[in-house]
């Protein structure tokens, strides 16, 4: 009996390890389950079937992130929380409905790559 529970334990604790919390996300819900641990968000709309209209609040839960790329979406506007994301490196919003960009944007220091196309 204690044997079965024991194998019973550990296929529990093995599953969590199989489903660990990404590092690279393709989705806000799966990034949001530990945030300080993602470093990459790459959502195109293409490929998951989501569609954002803006950028979500939750981005400054983000702070290790240092890709994020929103791409094929119906963005219109950048929320300024993106300038908050302090390891920001690469920033995509290619196909969106984007009309300007926030000021902030052009003075993120770890920005290396900003692609709007």
């Amino acid at each position: 009996m204690f044997r079965a529970f024991l194998w019973f334990l550990l296929m529990v604790l093995s599953s969590f390890n199989i489903s660990a919390q990404c590092k690279t996300c393709n989705s806000f819900g799966e990034a949001l389950k530990d945030p300080e641990m993602v470093t990459a968000i790459k959502i195109n709309s293409m490929q998951h079937d989501t569609v954002l209209k803006k950028m979500p609040d939750e981005l400054k839960l983000f702070v290790n992130l240092k890709t994020l790329w929103l791409s094929s979406h119906e963005i219109s506007k950048v929320n300024e929380i993106v300038c908050l994301l302090e390891k920001l490196e690469s920033f995509s919003l290619a196909d969106n409905k984007l009309t300007r960009l926030p000021d902030c944007v052009y003075e993120m220091k770890s920005l290396k790559e900003l692609v709007l196309n």
